[in-house]
Order: C-alpha cells, then sequence, then structure tokens
C-alpha cells in the first residue's frame, strides 16, 4: 500500500511553470495530468504511470521526472504526464481499480473511467511518442514491449541504457513472446490484441507511431527500479529532443 497523499502533496509542489491540472476524481481520489512546454512543443511525449497499483517504481519514476528535469528539457518538446492513472489500487496496493478491473486490458469498455480518461487525452492528437511505465514481479531483469511505424526502432536503444543500472531480461521468450536483447515486438494478430482490449495496443493504433511499454523487475531495490524507467525515459528524449 501507498501514500497516494503524498503524490499529490508532490504534484502541488511542482513549480507553476509544470501544468498539473484534476482530470477527473474517481472513487474520490483527484487523477492528475502535468504538462510540461505547454504551449511549445514541436513534438509531443506522453509518459503515464500508475496503471497497475501495485507497481511503485512507475509512479515515483513519473514524480522524480516532474521534480527534477523541468529546467535540462529541450524546449521543443512537450511532456505529457499522467503520474497515476489508478489511484486507488495505488492507495491498496492492488493490480486493479476500484471496481477490480484490470484497466489495461479494458479499452474496449465504456464503464471504466480510468479508460474514459485515456480516450480524451488522446482524442483528436498524435503523439510522437508514448512511454506507459510497469513493472514484472516475476521477471529477472528490465524488458519492454515496442510498436512502431514510419521509424526505426528504439527497443534495444532503451534496453542497453538501462544496463547500466539494472540487469535486463535476455531470454528469447518474455511472457509468451519472442523477444531479443529484453525487446519484445508483438504479435499483432495474438488474439489478445485483435479483440480490441489491451490499452497499449489501442494507443499505438490510435495516437501514436512509437508506443513502448515498460518492465523494471519488482525484485530490485525501488530506487534501481526508478532509475531504470528514468533511464528509458532519457532515450526517448535524447532521440526526440535532436
Amino acid at each position: 500500500m501507498s501514500d497516494y497523499k503524498g503524490v499529490v502533496e508532490r504534484l502541488d509542489a511542482l513549480p507553476q511553470s509544470v501544468g498539473v491540472r484534476i482530470l477527473e476524481r474517481i472513487s474520490e481520489y483527484p487523477v492528475y495530468t502535468a504538462t510540461v512546454n505547454d504551449s511549445n512543443g514541436e513534438c509531443s511525449l506522453w509518459i503515464n504511470a500508475g496503471t497497475h497499483g501495485d507497481e511503485p517504481a512507475p509512479v515515483e519514476a513519473a514524480l522524480r521526472f516532474l521534480e527534477t528535469s523541468g529546467d535540462t528539457l529541450p524546449a521543443d518538446i512537450q511532456i505529457v504526464v499522467t503520474p497515476c492513472l489508478n489511484p486507488f489500487g495505488y492507495s491498496e496496493g492492488q493490480r486493479e481499480n476500484a471496481d477490480g478491473i484490470d484497466i489495461n486490458w479494458a479499452y474496449k469498455r465504456d464503464d471504466v473511467p480510468e479508460v474514459r480518461i485515456i480516450k480524451r487525452l488522446i482524442r483528436d492528437r498524435r503523439f510522437t511518442a508514448v512511454i506507459d511505465l510497469h513493472e514484472d514481479w516475476e521477471s529477472p531483469g528490465f524488458y519492454l514491449y515496442e510498436q512502431f511505424r514510419n521509424r526505426p526502432s528504439l527497443g534495444e536503444a532503451v534496453t542497453d541504457r538501462v544496463r547500466g543500472v539494472c540487469p535486463v531480461n535476455d531470454a528469447l521468450v518474455i511472457e509468451g513472446e519472442d523477444a531479443c536483447r529484453g525487446v519484445i515486438h508483438p504479435n499483432p494478430e495474438a488474439l489478445k490484441r485483435r479483440e480490441g482490449e489491451g490499452v497499449p495496443v489501442e494507443v499505438f493504433n490510435e495516437a501514436t507511431d512509437l508506443q513502448i511499454t515498460t518492465e523494471s523487475p519488482s525484485g530490485l531495490p525501488l530506487e534501481t527500479r526508478v532509475q531504470a524507467q528514468l533511464a528509458a525515459i532519457d532515450v526517448l528524449l535524447e532521440t526526440f529532443g535532436r
């Protein structure tokens, strides 16, 4: 279980240059977005965290990013951050939302408030890239899922950077998917993806040409996992801030 009040206090303490606003209240918890370089973004990145409430490192990484990178970001990149999409789950230490629903596999549903937030965020806009921060309780090392079109792959650049922070899962099969150097390029024809329920798949289909889902290994210390997530974000910033 984690203290969501602390998340709110840290968001409230961000400088005024970061545009923090409440998107919706769900189960009495405010769900926030924070935007950096709101008016200058020729390129737009979305950092999402806290979809699964029992994965605390992504939330901490998103907050740390907002607290420490304001003066160093390229001026031509707009960053949209949803630091904790599932505050009820975060507060209760559970994967699902207050209704027991795994948000990450509920995109087709219209009765899931967190999914409605996602759909509003991507409506009538495209992000240059999306990075969705997650954790895996079973993996011995960091890995990621990458979907891309009309551009080169970035996945191995991310896992190579993360190797300086923590182990990477170099298994040839991860979670039943073919993998190489810690990167999974998911099969779009797999039934679970063709059904349209997966949030990362549908975000990629509707709103971006590059979607990366990171998975830090939960067995490592929290700070190590946070630094791995921040390393992944840094690769995107360096790539699109040129």
